[in-house]
């Protein structure tokens, strides 16, 4: 339980270049209204040597900063959610930017977009590639406006929810490795095969 006037939120990330990894925690760091927080480092078993290599960084700068009252440290192994459990065909519950997902192996995916993609028609396919991750997979449009000017490069994020959907969130990886959300809100999605 946070103490009393402090604002309990996830903060989240993408994917971090490991050679970036002190960068990005810094960068957590100087954003104040971050604090406090906990970095929370969360693995599987296969993962646990780049694991502890995190939590070692994220202990070795806090202190750097002085910020060791308001910044702590915590890895967690968890049980990860299969890759399998990701794959087949997924439909929306309701109208969206995306309408159906074909999740595939070999880290490729098909999707029908909806309406409120600025570079696509509703009812396009799409083929992108997606990279999984201990509890979620990022998918990747291979959006053509990406890049340009006032045009973020938009991911998704996919988790699996309690009852077995598809719970997709739209937004962007800084260069920090942050994933921050944009619109629309998230998007439910039902296992037709």
């Amino acid at each position: 339980m946070p103490a009393p006037g402090v604002c309990a939120r996830r903060l989240t990330s993408g994917l971090v270049d490991p050679n970036d990894l002190e960068q990005h925690i810094l960068w957590r760091l100087t954003k104040t209204e971050n604090l406090p927080l906990t970095f929370r480092i969360e693995y599987d078993e296969a993962s646990a040597a780049l694991a502890k290599r995190v939590t070692d960084t994220a202990k070795a700068v806090v202190p750097r900063v002085g910020l060791t009252d308001l910044v702590g440290v915590a890895g967690s192994l968890v049980e990860p959610v299969p890759e399998s459990a990701f794959l087949g065909k997924w439909q929306a519950l309701r109208q969206g930017v995306i309408q159906s997902i074909d999740i595939q192996p070999g880290e490729v995916f098909q999707v029908i977009v909806g309406e409120g993609l600025p570079f696509l028609q509703a009812g396009a396919s799409v083929a992108g590639t997606w990279v999984w991750t201990v509890n979620e997979i990022v998918l990747d449009l291979n959006d053509p406006l990406q890049g340009k000017k006032d045009y973020p490069p938009y991911r998704y994020r996919i988790a699996v929810s309690a009852e077995g959907n598809l719970v997709v969130e739209r937004g962007e990886i800084y260069p920090q490795g942050s994933f921050m959300h944009t619109r629309p809100p998230q998007m439910i999605f039902k296992k037709v095969q």
